[in-house]
Parts: structure tokens; sequence; C-alpha cells
């Protein structure tokens, strides 16, 4: 099991924080979620909500399995990304002028190969829509002691618009990609035999022994040194003639 943890500290009380965090309608403020469906509201205990996300081509289906107000908040993924056992914690400590939010992603990869490129893109993806939570929580918060939108920049809001850049979208698609590619790329590649070997083979399968050239320590007679009648050359020697 892969799993990442990231916490940050919210200037908000822990019931503002957890309001966005308990509508997933809210959640289209400050993820790059830009539709949200319910498929099935939560029961009595306030569990059991399946949502489907889009972004963009991708939909994401997850439930909420735990849900204690102003405490955690967990939810599963159904379908939608190509990993098993995936299961998002988010917990709230109240601190002194806020809280401080711990978000815990576990998963599985689910294929062989994408667990880098899985980790990168869930970890970028759970840190940004930490640092969007914590954004509009602080707006909220900031806009409960009479700081509305025309004072942003007097009360130290930030515009909610700068945290989700159009690069973690491409990152997320480059995802669909790579898992696309890791289910029709083949298992293993075995590399061709050369031509020598392939005669090799082909030679111990027929008994063919291969033909030698050169000299040879144990047979002489197929060296350069013999002609065709047998007769071995002789190099001339210039001091031997005979006058």
């Amino acid at each position: 099991l892969v799993r990442l943890e990231k916490s940050v500290n919210i200037q908000a009380a822990p019931e503002v924080v957890f309001e966005l965090l308990g509508s997933s309608e809210s959640w289209r403020q400050w993820t790059p979620v830009s539709k949200v469906e319910l498929e099935r509201e939560n029961g009595p205990d306030g569990v059991g909500e399946v949502r489907v996300f889009h972004l963009g081509p991708i939909r994401i289906r997850e439930q909420i399995v735990e849900r204690e107000p102003n405490r955690h908040y967990s939810y599963i993924l159904l379908s939608g990304m190509p990993v098993d056992e995936y299961r998002v914690r988010i917990d709230l400590e109240p601190e002194y002028g806020g809280c401080t939010v711990t978000w815990e992603t576990v998963f599985r990869p689910e294929l062989k190969g994408t667990g880098r490129a899985l980790t990168t893109v869930i970890g970028t993806a759970s840190g940004k829509m930490l640092r969007g939570l914590a954004v509009e929580s602080e707006k909220r918060s900031l806009a409960t002691r009479g700081c509305g939108p025309g004072r942003q920049q007097t009360c130290g809001a930030q515009p909610i618009v700068s945290v989700w850049p159009s690069a973690l979208i491409a990152a997320l698609l480059s995802l669909v990609r790579i898992t696309v590619r890791a289910i029709i790329a083949p298992s293993s590649a075995k590399p061709e035999p050369t031509m020598k070997a392939s005669r090799t083979a082909k030679n111990r399968q027929t008994g063919v022994r291969p033909r030698r050239t050169g000299s040879s320590p144990g047979n002489p007679s197929e060296g350069p040194g013999r002609r065709r009648g047998g007769a071995r050359d002789r190099p001339s020697n210039p001091g031997n003639r005979s006058s």
C-alpha cells in the first residue's frame, strides 16, 4: 500500500472547515471539480452518500464511509482511477485561532509500473485540494468577521482562482494516458536472435558442422601453408642459392 499524508494549519474554526468538507456540492468552490452528481444521499448516520465528481472527461465515483462533525471525514473510491483500496481520511484538530487539517490518502496501484506516476499525481492533487480548502475556509472565516469580497486585500484573503492551475488537469489526463499505455504494452519483449545465433541453432538441429577457416593446431593440413598437391611452400633464401 502507498500512504500519503499532508497537513496544514488553517486560520478558521473547525466548524467552518467541516462545512466545506461535508457538503459535496461545495467541493466545486475549492477543487478542480466542474460538476457534482449525487447518486445516493447520506443515511440517518450521515454516511453512505455516493457522489460523482467530474474533472473534464474524468468521472470519479466516491462513497462517504465515516463522518464525525468537526472532527474527521472519510471516503473511498468506487471507480475512476486505476487503483485499489483507495481511501481518504481527513482529520481536524482544533488549535488556538483555527485548526490543523491532516489529509491522509491510502491506495494500491492496480497495474504494475504505475506506482510512481500515481503517487506523483495523487500527492499533487491532495496537496492542491488541501490548500484550496485552507484558502476557502479562511476566506469564509474572514467574511464572518466583516471582511467582505470588496476587502479581500485588506483582510488577507487570496483569490481562489489562483489555487487550481490548468497544469493539474493536464497531470490527471496524463495519468489516463500512462494507464492506457501500461495496459496495451506487451508484458515482456524478447530480443530477436542474431543471425549468427540463428545459424548455430539450425546447424545443431540438422547435424551440420560449421566449416573452419584458417589454420588449426589439431589439423595443420587445413592451413594456408599447404599447396593443393600437398607440398609445403618454402620461402626462398637468397643465401642458399647455388651458383
